[in-house]
């Protein structure tokens, strides 16, 4: 940013946009039929996989699908499903993808029954421990005891 001498920053003009203040640069927005990668997978996904993507995974195909034609998705499934019975060949692919259309999974950490986690079988020798540490050390097993109803 310079400055004209009248203490106030102007932007360069070569920087400045070709459109007053206060207007989009882009008033129609980004266009409705823009492709995306999902748009496409989809789009794909819906329509029906060639043969000889499940060759070698027929055994996997479930019966009531045997006897109408599969679509890329169901194949997919099946192809990775399979492979993920395996730790071999996991599909690391087939996971990212999941991950993009569905989202990550959440997985909770807790104690028995939803509840806390306990601490068993530590040892803690309080020796090793000023009267300062020890103080703080009461103090916080206090505050982590609050809600244990056990």
């Amino acid at each position: 940013m310079n400055s004209n001498g009248d203490g106030v920053k102007h932007r360069p003009k070569h920087l400045k946009p070709p459109w007053p203040k206060g207007v989009s640069g882009n008033p129609n927005g980004r266009p409705v039929s823009a492709i995306t990668l999902i748009s496409k997978q989809k789009e794909l996904y819906a329509t029906e996989a060639p043969p000889e993507m499940l060759k070698g995974f027929e055994q996997f195909i479930p019966k009531e699908w045997r006897n109408r034609k599969i679509t890329w998705l169901e194949a997919q499934v099946i192809r990775n499903s399979s492979k993920a019975m395996s730790l071999k060949f996991g599909d690391f692919m087939a996971k990212t993808i999941w991950e993009q259309l569905e989202g990550k999974p959440t997985i909770q950490i807790s104690g028995p029954g939803g509840g806390p986690i306990g601490i068993t079988n530590q040892r803690v020798n309080l020796k090793n421990l000023s009267d300062e540490q020890l103080e703080q050390w009461k103090n916080l097993m206090e505050i982590a005891g609050e809600n244990d109803e056990t």
